[in-house]
């Protein structure tokens, strides 16, 4: 187990309270490094990146360098942890589970992505509802658009990287005409945003309604 690794298993011994998924593509690196560098380490959510790319990236290394936050490969069965990055592996989709763990799935690609932004998206939602946060950033094609509405109608909220900003503003393009989206930000924007609304949420009652039922009296992620 590497460094970073062993870092998220240690960072925080609760689960995340909400997620950030996001979808990246072509032209997204750049944004995206902007982004995470404005994520703070006591972040009650944790963030799951879909980047698009054909063999294993060097993307949890690059963020490492933009951040205090934790950063690794999603692993099947990792809990997410506050303030965690997580970042899809190549060839696998990941998906986000109700009671805050990962799964890797190796099924075909979904309109030529493996991983795929919706099959994360989708996930979040169904797992999450209104504490999941999609993020659709630069990249070729849709993806990301079908899971902008289903975090829509679970009563998430969908950010948008405003498509003047973007090198390959396609993905940010398609996601506005769904009609699903709540902000459209610059990258820097985003943890603005995103501060506020995760500020908002009832950290007790989101524990006792969503954590709780899933924790056992002797889980280490244990609330009472």
């Amino acid at each position: 187990m590497s460094g970073t690794e062993q870092s998220i298993t240690d960072a925080n011994e609760k689960a995340a309270l909400a997620v950030i998924v996001i979808s990246v593509s072509a032209g997204g690196l750049r944004p995206l490094r902007s982004l995470v560098r404005g994520i703070p380490p006591d972040m009650p959510a944790a963030l799951v990146i879909a980047q698009h790319v054909a063999k294993e990236s060097l993307l949890p290394e690059i963020l490492a360098l933009d951040t205090r936050n934790p950063v690794a490969f999603a692993k099947a069965g990792g809990r997410l942890r506050p303030g965690a990055i997580y970042v899809c592996p190549a060839q696998a989709h990941v998906i986000v589970n109700p009671d805050a763990t990962l799964a890797l799935s190796p099924r075909e690609r979904v309109r030529f992505f493996r991983p795929n932004g919706d099959w994360l998206f989708t996930s979040a939602a169904a797992s999450f509802r209104e504490r999941a946060f999609a993020i659709v950033m630069s990249g070729l094609q849709d993806d990301g658009a079908l899971g902008c509405v289903a975090i829509h109608k679970a009563g998430g909220t969908v950010i948008v990287q405003d498509p003047r900003s973007c090198e390959r503003p396609e993905m940010p393009i398609a996601a506005i005409a769904t009609g699903a989206v709540d902000f459209v930000l610059a990258p820097d924007q985003m943890p603005i945003v995103l501060g506020r609304l995760l500020g908002q949420l009832d950290v007790e009652r989101c524990r006792a309604r969503w954590v709780a039922p899933f924790l056992s009296a002797d889980s280490p992620d244990h609330t009472s």
